[in-house]
This record gives structure tokens, C-alpha cells and sequence, in this order.
């Protein structure tokens, strides 16, 4: 899935998914021509990632719960 797709179906900005590929929340591909694609793990990441921004969750918390380093539950404690 390319950027401007991801932008549309998650209401996220390109700047926003740079933001989470820089703090390797997500990893997508590069085409040859540079062009970014997403990947179903990625959106669903990214689906999560919003979902827990929207409950004020940090980005640290929040890629400790995406490695597995912490639960939801104790995140939420």
C-alpha cells in the first residue's frame, strides 16, 4: 500500500508515518524509485499505534507493547 493510501484509509499524515518508520515502529519497503510500501503489518501497526495515542499512551510505551517489553495492562497501570 503506498503512502497516499495509508494517509487516506488511517487519517495519518506522511509526516506522521515517517515519524513512526523513524522510531521503527514500522518498516516499510522502498520500491526503486523510493516510493514507500506498506505492508498489512504495517497498517495494523499503525492502527494500533493510533488507537493507543488516542488513550495519551506514549511512543516509548508504545513501541515497548509492539516488542512485547510491556503489557497493555501494565501500561495502563
Amino acid at each position: 500500500m503506498k503512502t497516499k493510501d495509508v494517509e487516506e484509509r488511517l487519517g495519518l499524515t506522511k509526516y506522521t508515518l515517517r515519524y513512526y518508520e523513524k522510531e521503527a515502529i514500522i518498516h516499510p519497503e522502498k520500491d526503486d524509485n523510493g516510493y514507500r510500501n506498506y505492508s498489512d503489518e504495517d497498517v495494523q501497526a499503525l492502527q494500533l499505534v493510533k488507537f493507543l495515542r488516542n488513550l495519551d499512551i506514549s511512543i516509548d510505551d508504545i513501541k515497548g507493547i509492539i516488542n512485547g517489553e510491556i503489557t497493555f495492562k501494565e501500561c495502563l497501570e
